[in-house]
């Protein structure tokens, strides 16, 4: 009789130990996606935020081109300008009428530079914009980062648990 009991007791043994062995496969392959996915999803977090910067440093680049490229022109337009009044100067009878029109070419060229201007500064405006947003989703991923961890680390003691659980009742 007590052999038969050491047997049944040494089967229940047995199968607390394979179905031990079971949750411990089947957690650890839980574990397993579930840092694969933690992971995927902070390189796909990453890969956008290089993207973002490469897009605004794109953008700056452009921009930073465009100001040079009037500047050059606003520098070639006062050179020119220059250059008519001078001669204006020489031949006042025949510069009267070119005089008006060169004042409106004047006025022409100061509400471009003014229209310019205020597009400089809407698209400066965006850039700020774009900077902030950017850092907030720097900000994200740091927290989506900590939240992830944490996770990581709940999980781990959770398993933890479990495991002591599992051997206290075998």
């Amino acid at each position: 009789r007590l052999t038969r009991e050491n047997l049944m007791l040494k089967n229940v043994k047995q199968t607390l130990e394979r179905s031990r062995e079971e949750n411990i496969d089947a957690i650890t392959v839980i574990l397993n996606k579930r840092e694969q996915d933690y992971r995927t999803n902070i390189e796909k977090l990453d890969i956008e935020r290089h993207q973002s910067l490469s897009y605004l440093e794109d953008l700056v680049c452009n921009q930073n081109s465009i100001l040079n490229k009037l500047r050059l022109h606003s520098r070639q337009l006062t050179n020119e300008i220059e250059t008519i009044l001078e001669q204006k100067h020489e031949i006042v009878q025949e510069m009267t009428i070119e005089n008006q029109e060169l004042r409106m070419k004047l006025s022409n060229a100061y509400e471009r530079l003014e229209q310019t201007d205020t597009q400089l500064l809407q698209h400066n405006d965006t850039h700020i914009k774009l900077k902030q947003r950017l850092i907030e989703l720097n900000n994200k991923l740091k927290e989506y980062e900590n939240i992830i961890n944490k996770i990581k680390t709940q999980d781990l003691v959770d398993y933890q648990q479990r495991l002591s659980l599992m051997t206290q009742h075998s």
